[in-house]
C-alpha cells in the first residue's frame, strides 16, 4: 500500500478507540452497572424461548464466557431435540465442554443421530479424535462414515467428511503471528485445540515445560513446540490426503466443492497442488469457483499463478470474480497485473467493480492508476463509484471527490448512501454524516444509515442521527441502531433496544442472541 494510503487510513479510521476501549469509557460507574443487569436478563430470558435454535446460540453464548453451568441445562434440554442440526451442534458444544459427563453426552447425541442414518454424526465425531491426537480412530471413523454413505447415497455426509479433513489448523502459524509472551496454559489450549492433543499428554509436558510459571517468549516457544510441525503433516498424510483424493473424483459436484475448500483450509501447497490441477477443469463452476477461493486462503504464488491464469477466462462470472478475490487476497501486484488487465473490461459488471476494488486493496498506485484512470468515465455509475473508493484507498482523495460530487445526487438511493460513506472513508467525515441524516425514506435505506454509521465510528457526528432512528417503527431497523451504538461504545443504548425486541419474531430475537457471540458484551453477563 502507498505511503499516502496508509496515512489516510490511519487518519480517517485507524486512531480511533476499539469498540472494547469505547465501551469502558465515558460512562459513570451506576450506569455501567445497569448495562450489565440488562444484559444478563436479556440473556436469561433467551435462554427460555420457545425456538430451540434461539437457546443454542445463548448456550453457545454462555460457553463463549466459561460459564458452563449456565450452557450445560440448555444443551441437557436440546439433546433430543426433533432438528438433526441443533442435536448436531449440540454434540459439538458438549465436545467443547469436554469433561467426562459432557463426553458421554455427546456420544450418545451422535449415537441417536448414526442410528437415524444423520451420518453427519461420524464426521463431527471423527473431528473430535482428531483434536484429541486419535488420529488412527478419526480415520477408520471417516472411512466407515463414507461406506455407509456410499450404500445411503446422502451427499451432504460425503461434503462433511472432506470439510472435517479440512480442520487442520497450523499451530505453529499462530504462534509466529503473534506479537504477545504465550504463557504455558495458552499453549496449552492452542495444543488441545489446534494440533489435536491433550495439553497434559507426556510429550507436550516434556517439550512445553507444563508446570512452568514463567511465560515463554515468542522465540522460545516457535523453538520449544517445532516438533509439533511433524505431528501436523502425520494427521495430514494420514487422514487429510487419502480421503480428499477419493473424494475429488467422487460423482457429485458437491463434494468435489467440498474438498476444494477442505484444501484451502488445510493450506498445505504440496497437498493441494495436485488435487487443485485437477478440480480447476471441473465440468461444474461451483468447484471451479472454490479452486480458486481455495488458493486464495493458501497463499502461495507460485501454486496459485498457473491455475489462476487459466481460470480468468473462465465462462462463468463467478469464477472470474473468485480469481480477483484470490489476488486480493495473495496480494501479490506481479501476479495480478496482467489478471486485472484481462478482466477490467470484462461484461460482468460484478467482475469490473472487483477490479477496481483489488486495485484499492492491492495499493498498488503504479498498478491500480491506469485501471482507474481509464475507467473513471464509465457510464455505469457503481463503476465510478467503486472508482472513487478505489483512488482514496491508494490515497488520491483528490481524484475521488469531483466523480463523488457528481454522483451525490443520483437517484438510485443506494448510490447516495454508498456515496456518503465513500465521503467518510477519504476522511470528510462531517459532509458523510449530513449526508447520511438526509438519505432515510425507507426501511432498509434506514437500516443501511446505521449500519455506516456504526462503521465510522464517530461518536459525535453519529448519535444524533441513531438518536432519531433508535425509536423507528421497523424492528429492522432498531435492531442495526443497537449494533451501530454498540460499534460506538454506547451499550447502554444498545442494551435497552435489545430489552424492547426481545419478544420479538424469531429472526429479530435470534439476530439478538447472536450479538452476544458477536459483541463483547459478556463481561456484562458475568458481573
Amino acid at each position: 500500500m502507498s505511503a499516502g494510503a496508509s496515512s489516510l487510513t490511519a487518519s480517517v479510521l485507524g486512531e480511533r478507540p476499539c469498540y472494547e476501549e469505547r465501551a469502558r469509557s465515558n460512562f459513570p460507574a451506576d450506569e455501567i452497572q445497569r448495562s450489565m443487569r440488562l444484559a444478563r436478563d436479556i440473556l436469561i430470558h433467551l435462554q427460555t424461548d420457545e425456538d430451540s435454535e434461539i437457546r443454542l446460540i445463548v448456550a453457545k453464548a454462555w460457553l463463549k464466557i466459561g460459564d458452563n453451568n449456565r450452557a450445560r441445562p440448555i444443551l441437557e434440554t436440546l439433546k433430543n431435540d426433533e432438528k438433526a442440526s441443533v442435536k448436531l451442534d449440540v454434540a459439538k458444544q458438549f465436545l467443547k465442554i469436554g469433561d467426562k459427563d459432557s463426553n458421554a453426552s455427546a456420544i450418545y447425541v451422535l449415537k441417536d443421530l448414526w442410528s437415524n442414518r444423520i451420518y453427519d454424526a461420524g464426521a463431527v465425531l471423527a473431528e473430535h479424535f482428531l483434536k484429541n491426537g486419535g488420529i488412527s480412530k478419526a480415520y477408520t471413523l471417516l472411512v466407515r462414515t463414507l461406506q455407509k454413505n456410499k450404500y445411503e447415497g446422502d451427499i451432504e455426509v460425503r461434503g462433511r467428511v472432506a470439510d472435517a479433513c479440512g480442520k487442520i489448523a497450523n499451530l505453529i502459524k499462530k504462534i509466529e503471528e503473534s506479537n504477545k509472551p504465550i504463557e504455558w496454559n495458552y499453549i496449552s489450549y492452542l495444543s488441545s485445540r489446534e494440533v489435536g492433543l491433550y495439553s497434559k499428554t507426556p510429550c507436550i509436558s516434556r517439550e512445553v515445560g507444563y508446570h512452568r510459571k514463567k511465560p515463554y517468549k515468542k522465540r522460545d516457544v516457535i523453538k520449544k513446540l517445532s516438533f509439533l510441525k511433524s505431528i501436523n503433516h502425520e494427521v495430514i498424510n494420514k487422514v487429510a490426503q487419502p480421503i480428499l483424493k477419493f473424494l475429488q473424483k467422487d460423482e457429485e459436484f458437491y463434494v468435489r466443492e467440498h474438498v476444494a475448500t477442505a484444501i484451502g483450509t488445510i493450506g498445505d501447497s504440496k497437498l493441494a497442488r495436485p488435487i487443485l490441477e485437477a478440480l480447476q477443469m471441473d465440468e461444474s463452476f461451483y468447484v471451479r469457483e472454490h479452486v480458486a477461493i481455495a488458493l486464495g486462503k493458501i497463499g502461495d504464488s507460485e501454486l496459485a499463478r498457473p491455475i489462476l491464469e487459466a481460470l480468468k477466462n473462465d465462462e462463468h462470472h463467478f469464477v472470474r470474480y473468485e480469481v480477483l478475490e484470490a489476488c486480493e487476497k495473495i496480494g501479490d501486484s506481479e501476479l495480478a497485473r496482467p489478471i486485472l488487465d484481462d478482466l477490467k473490461n470484462d461484461e460482468a459488471l460484478s467482475v469490473k467493480c472487483k477490479v477496481l476494488e483489488v486495485c484499492g486493496k492491492i495499493g498498488d498506485s503504479e498498478l491500480a492508476r491506469p485501471i482507474l484512470d481509464g475507467l473513471k468515465n464509465d457510464q455505469d455509475p457503481y463503476i465510478r463509484l467503486t472508482v472513487a473508493e478505489a483512488y482514496g484507498a491508494i490515497g488520491d482523495s483528490d481524484l475521488a471527490r469531483p466523480i463523488l460530487e457528481a454522483l451525490k445526487n443520483e437517484d438510485d438511493s443506494a448510490i447516495r448512501v454508498s456515496v456518503a460513506e465513500a465521503y467518510a472513508k477519504i476522511g470528510d467525515i462531517t459532509w458523510a454524516y449530513t449526508k447520511l441524516d438526509d438519505l432515510k425514506n425507507n426501511w432498509c435505506e434506514r437500516s443501511r444509515v446505521a449500519e455506516i454509521c456504526g462503521t465510522i465510528g464517530d461518536s459525535k457526528l453519529a448519535r444524533p442521527i441513531l438518536e432519531a432512528l433508535k425509536n423507528d417503527e421497523d424492528a429492522n431497523v432498531k435492531l442495526s441502531v443497537a449494533k451501530a451504538f454498540l460499534k460506538i461504545g454506547d451499550r447502554g443504548e444498545a442494551l435497552n433496544i435489545f430489552q424492547g425486541l426481545k419478544n420479538d419474531n424469531a429472526y429479530i430475537r435470534t439476530k439478538i442472541a447472536n450479538a452476544f457471540l458477536e459483541f463483547n458484551l459478556f463481561d456484562s453477563v458475568n458481573k
